[in-house]
């Protein structure tokens, strides 16, 4: 269970081309033992794309791709949503033209800083 927040590698992306687009599908569950309430926020929430020590993209660049979800969970219930990189890089405004990234293996991260001391327990799918 997380209390305090944490990261969780949501698993690695094969870029075969350029201009790929990669649908993420993600979920937080409440493995708590009481109903909580889930928020998942452009400031609570991050998804990053690496390659190495290479940041390729980020949604605190691009928080837009960010759709806010305030939810109450019973126990072990679950909130899914969906969130789309269009295999471009990112800069922090996410608006300028940005390279397409080249063909190559990238490990995706998912972050969430909880407010409260007692949450739920997120699990990505």
């Amino acid at each position: 269970m997380l209390r305090s927040g944490g990261a969780i590698t949501v698993g690695t992306v094969i870029v075969n081309g350029t201009d790929a687009d990669n649908t993420f599908r993600l979920s937080l569950i409440n493995g708590s033992d009481q109903t909580c309430m889930a928020r998942v926020t452009r400031k609570n929430f991050t998804l990053t794309i690496d390659s190495g020590s290479d940041r390729i993209w980020s949604t605190a660049d691009c928080p837009s791709v960010i759709k806010p979800i305030s939810r109450k969970l019973g126990v072990e219930h679950a909130v899914a949503w969906s969130l789309t990189w269009d295999g471009k890089r990112s800069k922090p405004d996410c608006k300028s033209a940005r390279k397409a990234t080249r063909p190559g293996t990238y490990v995706v991260t998912g972050a969430v800083r909880w407010a409260a001391s007692t949450v739920e327990t997120p699990g990505v799918q």
